[in-house]
């Protein structure tokens, strides 16, 4: 017997000099390797979340015993293939890089539902849809004529005519409109029936919608291009022949002459920055005070030089911009400065995240500015700014947007709405979510999750729900299966 005790006790200490310090390794983020490459190895860890949260989460062909979110520890270095499944939505899949000593953070993983269950919230047909305040609002126009567009408030819901100052504008036909992505203000350029040009400017104000006839401040003038800022659509920044005018609403004032030899300029922040031909950008506050100027490098004035003035300025970050000309040309104002020479048809920034996206025929790019810490893992981490480009997009892009905290990129191409992740694989897949009204914008609200849009059919409003957030924004709109919306009560994903 007592044989069998030191026996026993033997195992149990050897078992312990063994098996303590492995413990102890693998908590510290080591393994042991065996094989002909024996030694201790650093491994590295992935931390997956999705919305919705409870997907079951495989590695290469195991199954891992939890759900999302999940922290997957111990991982060898190198390239693994993780699927993430949840009943009543589409798999995601793709593949994922271990790095030794670090972490791999999937935290935007969008997992979209099997089957669309949009909800028809406007049943009148329309021909397109204009947004106002991150889609509080929708205009929908359904003519050519100002009092043949509605408007939709996504909390009142229904649909209302527009208000408009008198008589006289209901038989004007919109021309164009001019929108600052993000603002509660849309201008319509119109002509009445006596064939004057007219500006209505459509406002919204908490529940309310106002329009305010801007023709006065526009006598004699033919701008080339009109814009505010997206926090304060009082103040009016015109620009005809060179000249760049400042326009106090509230005041009912004009101030002429802000700036000259204007070649382009942009509203970002509360600032105004302008391009004028000495290749300077020059930026003023509000008010049409010069508060900074930025001196564009040699290199890039000679790559400006000679083409044609009309640039839109767009802030990236304090000291970087984007130059995007008439003609589809766009610069940045670091190295390597060129980064199309034509043929870019839209520019959207995401500027809580120093970001741009750009786009022209199938393609699509992002310009990243990399902060300190960021991006670590990258082999040019050693710079400031990433250019990456997707190009298989598959059809001309029309329209595009950053959705779920800039995660995502949503692309209108003709008819068809579809979705690309900027987490997971090095090259994402365009995922097709919506077929909608031919050339009829759509737009994400980012506070609900919902996708608005024109059907493909009818061209009524509909509502498409991309992430489940809550109870609260989903019901009662969404129809999902009793499950999901029991895991989405009560908490906001």
């Amino acid at each position: 017997m007592i044989l069998l005790r030191r026996f026993f006790f033997g195992v149990f200490v050897a078992a312990y000099l063994v098996l303590c310090p492995l413990t102890i390794l693998y908590a510290l983020g080591y393994l042991v390797r065996p094989g002909m490459e024996r030694g201790i190895v650093k491994t590295g860890l992935v931390y997956l979340a999705t919305t919705p949260s409870g997907a079951t989460v495989y590695l290469g062909q195991k199954r891992y015993t939890g759900t999302t979110p999940a922290v997957l520890r111990g991982l060898l270095p190198g390239e693994y293939s993780v699927r993430l499944v949840l009943k009543h939505y589409r798999p995601w899949a793709g593949m994922v890089r271990v790095v030794a000593e670090r972490a791999t953070v999937l935290d935007r993983v969008l997992l979209l539902p099997e089957s669309r269950s949009p909800e028809v919230v406007v049943a009148e047909p329309s021909d397109e849809i204009v947004s106002l305040g991150e889609g509080e609002a929708l205009l929908l126009v359904r003519g050519s004529r100002l009092e043949d567009v509605a408007c939709y408030h996504r909390v009142e819901g229904g649909s209302q005519p527009l208000p408009l100052p008198d008589a006289s504008w209901r038989e004007a036909r919109v021309m164009s409109w001019t929108l600052v992505p993000g603002s509660d203000a849309a201008i319509a350029r119109a002509r009445d029936t006596s064939g004057s040009i007219r500006y209505l400017r459509i406002r919204l104000r908490g529940r309310q919608l106002q329009a305010d006839d801007l023709s006065s401040f526009f006598v004699g003038r033919r701008p080339d291009r009109i814009a505010w800022d997206l926090d304060d659509a009082d103040r009016l920044f015109i620009l005809q022949d060179g000249v760049l005018d400042r326009v106090d609403l509230m005041a009912k004032a004009i101030y002429p002459r802000m700036a000259e030899r204007v070649l382009g300029y942009g509203c970002a922040d509360g600032a105004v920055y302008v391009l004028t031909d000495d290749y300077l950008i020059r930026r003023f506050d509000r008010d049409g005070t010069e508060k900074a100027r930025y001196f564009l490098d040699q290199p890039l004035q000679v790559l400006l030089a000679g083409r044609s003035d009309g640039w839109r300025i767009v802030r990236v970050s304090d000291d970087l911009f984007l130059l995007w000309g008439e003609s589809g040309e766009l610069f940045v104002t670091r190295p390597p400065y060129r980064l199309a020479d034509a043929g870019i048809e839209g520019v959207e920034p995401d500027v809580k995240r120093e970001r741009v996206a750009f786009w022209r025929g199938e393609e699509v790019g992002v310009l990243d500015v990399v902060a300190s810490g960021r991006h670590a893992e990258r082999d040019d981490a050693d710079t400031d700014m990433t250019v990456r480009w997707w190009p298989d997009a598959g059809e001309s892009i029309e329209q595009l947007a950053w959705v779920y905290d800039g995660s995502h990129i949503l692309l209108r191409q003709r008819d068809r709405v579809a979705l690309m992740a900027l987490v997971g694989p090095e090259q994402p897949e365009w995922r097709e979510l919506l077929r909608v009204r031919r050339g009829s914008r759509v737009e994400y609200v980012e506070a609900s999750g919902l996708v608005y849009y024109l059907d493909e059919r009818l061209g009524r409003l509909c509502a498409w729900p991309l992430v489940v957030r809550s109870e609260a924004s989903i019901a009662p709109l969404l129809r999902w299966p009793e499950e999901v919306v029991e895991r989405a009560r009560g908490r906001e994903l």
